[in-house]
């Protein structure tokens, strides 16, 4: 699993220029607030379009400007977990998941993956909740088990996901690549598993 991205996007004031290849393991971005780490995750997820530029996931282009290139969101197969956790607050915990997994036709397949992402951030007890009825730590997991849910090849969260440590961060450690481990508490080990890598 590799990922390539050569992007120029343009604001007021502002140029982003990104680039940068990751492969089978964890990247990160790092940089001062507002320098446009979260907007290059954007441009990658397809929820951007760069101005120039190209984007290349394991081979498959998802993004050229030459080549007049520009895969939807629902194509790229790449999960964004948004600061906010982008929950859907007229649903369950299980029906965000269950929506993760629309493209899943078969439903017993469905609900199998949902109570998997469910077990993995141990939130059986808390399926038949409104985020509204989480706490904060409760509400991260659950949008990450979305991502989960959806076996994305890659994996991207636009925030830090600082809260290590306590009841709400235990037992979300995974394997990842080649003998890295990923401690995030709201990312699934399902996910990381399933994910060809994880940029944070």
């Amino acid at each position: 699993m590799s990922l390539d991205v050569k992007i120029t996007k343009r604001f007021d004031g502002f140029t982003l220029r990104t680039e940068f290849t990751a492969g089978n393991t964890t990247a990160a971005i790092l940089g001062a607030s507002g320098c446009g780490k979260s907007m290059t995750l954007r441009c990658i997820a397809g929820i951007v379009r760069p101005d120039s530029g190209r984007i290349v996931l394991d081979g498959r282009v998802l993004f050229d400007s030459e080549q007049g290139i520009d895969l939807p969101p629902q194509q790229r197969n790449v999960g964004l977990l948004f600061q906010n956790y982008a929950l859907f607050p007229n649903m369950t915990v299980e029906q965000n998941i269950l929506c993760a997994l629309k493209k899943e036709k078969d439903t017993a397949v469905r609900k199998a993956a949902c109570a998997e992402a469910l077990r993995a951030m141990r939130l059986e007890e808390l399926a038949h909740r409104l985020p509204s009825e989480l706490s904060g730590g409760q509400q991260q997991r659950a949008a990450g088990s979305q991502h989960g849910g959806a076996l994305a090849d890659v994996i991207h969260t636009s925030h830090s996901l600082h809260k290590a440590g306590g009841a709400e961060s235990s037992g979300h450690s995974a394997q990842l690549g080649d003998g890295i481990k990923v401690d995030r508490p709201a990312v699934a080990a399902a996910e990381l598993q399933q994910a060809g890598f994880v940029l944070f």
